[in-house]
């Protein structure tokens, strides 16, 4: 199976190919393996409801090839994936369907941008023998989710003969650069260290990006991230810690990225169009988290029920968290409210507090010296059955 995979991924020329099983008795398609998928994008789809809006959902449910050629079209068919992925890639999924006509699960393939309405004709050939191939061998059967569930990642042959272009790449004034799906450097030219103002031996094995706080800039993995995924040449501009200003160009390839780094002699000067450097305290949060923030918005934004935003949670948030356990409360009790004294009129704000039903009090002032067992801030006494209840709010204060 694992062969037939990457067998697919090399005869297409796909740069991405993951495969799907069904699961939990036909409801849930469960992420099997995959080869090419950065880790933050396998974990949004690792578990997929059959009733999703999504190209890998919807080729099971009506059991045929869905084909989006770029960014464009997948923002027409399924905008809210477009959300949490915006990056340009072209997608192919396609049904596993056996000679007895039952869906087994689904195969996706990535390549780069393509202007095509459908997949060339090798490519179209390829995917469909593939499917047909493995239709027949998935383990048949209902099978369950197992708790924690991650993928197989399946990898290449790695290039050989290393040794021979990195003494090659030596001989060159400007430093370059391997780095593998997943952004963890494998090859390091000594040019490029200088450059980098870092020694090659601890480097190798990191991703630049946590290695060197100088390059901790979300906008520069994004640009990384971009290029693995869209398969197209990225570029951009930083000052190195001695204040050279250096230009990374980004070429993708399948079984990751060459970076080529170039001193500011040889790359046109940025400062027009580079904001300053920004502060460690100020650092904003990396795009990953904020793309994995838009989906979990996103997926939340379709619940309707409460056994929805259970799913839905379960499915898609749970996977993408590394959430070992969830629980959702519910409140059926009234809640506490303070409305606005006479003496802050001018203040129209209303405070209040979800929660089960409770005796509210502000907070109590300490005299110096003397400090709470427990955080101060607003406090409920345990709630009673009994009229009394409503007598531990002060006065002026109402508990509704």
């Amino acid at each position: 199976m694992d062969r037939l995979l990457l067998g697919a991924a090399v005869t297409a020329r796909a740069h991405v190919c993951v495969l799907f099983l069904l699961a939990e008795e036909g409801r849930v398609l469960m992420m099997e393996a995959e080869a090419g998928l950065p880790e933050p994008f396998s974990r949004s789809w690792v578990l997929i409801r059959t009733t999703d809006q999504s190209p890998i959902a919807m080729a099971v449910r009506q059991r045929r090839l869905v084909w989006l050629p770029d960014r464009e079209a997948m923002a027409r068919e399924f905008p809210l994936v477009a959300l949490a992925f915006p990056y340009g890639f072209a997608m192919a999924a396609a049904p596993l369907i056996d000679h007895g006509g039952e869906v087994r699960g689904a195969l996706m393939l990535l390549w780069p941008p393509a202007p095509a309405r459908r997949p060339a004709g090798h490519q179209l050939d390829v995917l469909t023998a593939t499917c047909e191939d493995l239709a027949e061998i998935v383990p048949r059967g209902n099978r369950p989710v197992p708790p924690g569930h991650q993928p197989r990642v399946l990898t290449r042959e790695p290039p050989v003969g290393d040794d021979l272009l990195l003494a090659g790449l030596n001989r060159l004034p400007e430093g370059y650069c391997m780095l593998d799906v997943e952004g963890r450097l494998v090859l390091l030219t000594a040019p490029a260290a200088d450059l980098l103002q870092a020694d090659a031996g601890e480097l190798i094995g990191k991703r630049p990006w946590d290695a060197l706080p100088w390059l901790a800039d979300p906008a520069y993995e994004d640009r990384y991230r971009a290029a693995v995924v869209g398969q197209q040449v990225t570029y951009f501009t930083t000052r190195n810690p001695g204040g050279q200003w250096l230009a990374f160009h980004l070429y993708p390839g399948i079984a990751g990225v060459t970076v080529r780094v170039t001193p500011s002699t040889m790359a046109r000067d940025p400062r027009p169009v580079m904001p300053d450097r920004l502060a460690a305290a100020d650092r904003p949060p990396r795009l990953v988290a904020l793309h994995e923030m838009l989906h979990l918005a996103t997926t939340l934004a379709r619940a309707v029920t409460a056994q929805e935003v259970i799913n839905l949670v379960a499915d898609h948030v749970m996977p993408a968290y590394h959430v070992q356990a969830l629980a959702i409360l519910t409140s059926r009790a009234a809640a506490c409210a303070w409305p606005p004294r006479a003496d802050t009129a001018r203040r129209r704000s209303r405070t209040t507090t979800a929660g089960p039903s409770c005796a509210c009090r502000p907070p109590t002032p300490w005299p110096p010296g003397r400090r709470p067992s427990s955080a101060t801030g607003p406090s409920c006494a345990r709630p009673t059955r009994t009229r009394s209840a409503r007598t531990a709010c002060p006065p002026g204060r109402s508990c509704r």
